[in-house]
């Protein structure tokens, strides 16, 4: 016997079978069930880099370092006799230059938001449960997990490491 239900009509319960919220029948929904435990990897994955440095960074090295010093001991400073020109403020090329920067950082956040949405489809069934519903079929499936995740939770983990990932 198949019941149509939506995401607050499921839940875990304490042994993390997933049943019914009022009367707490054993539920099953196998598309529901695998997104359900992506999305606990995509959770625990976001958690697990909250804090960490995933950007690759130049090593520093004990000879470049002496090396920089030595160079800087042997520089002679050359003295100034007469004043350098000041730069002319050029309105228009701020202008221009502020724009083409606005313009590459909405190229970066388009693709990055088209990334997160490619991502986001694997979730489409959680996605109709959520606010639809769907049905479920009777049925005993143990979930290796203490939640069920809404679309806004694995959205917020799915952005999180997009960003912690990210080449900037």
């Amino acid at each position: 016997m198949n019941t149509f239900l939506k995401l607050d009509g499921v839940k875990l319960n304490a042994a993390g079978y997933l049943v019914t919220v009022d009367g707490e029948k054993p539920v099953n929904h196998s598309a529901f069930v695998q997104e359900q435990n992506q999305a606990e990897f995509a959770v625990r994955v976001a958690e697990a880099i909250k804090g960490k440095n995933l950007k690759s960074s130049k090593v520093t090295r004990l000879e470049d370092i002496m090396a920089e010093v030595h160079r800087a001991m042997n520089t002679t400073v050359a003295t100034s006799y007469v004043a350098a020109p000041t730069e002319p403020v050029r309105q228009l090329t701020k202008q221009l230059s502020d724009e083409a920067l606005a313009f590459v950082d909405f190229q970066d956040q388009k693709a990055e938001v088209a990334e997160i949405n490619r991502i986001m489809q694997q979730y489409n069934t959680i996605n109709a449960i959520e606010k639809v519903g769907d049905y479920f079929s009777e049925g005993l499936v143990k979930m290796n997990q203490t939640k069920l995740y809404t679309i806004a939770e694995i959205q917020e983990a799915v952005t999180a490491i997009q960003t912690a990932t990210s080449n900037k």
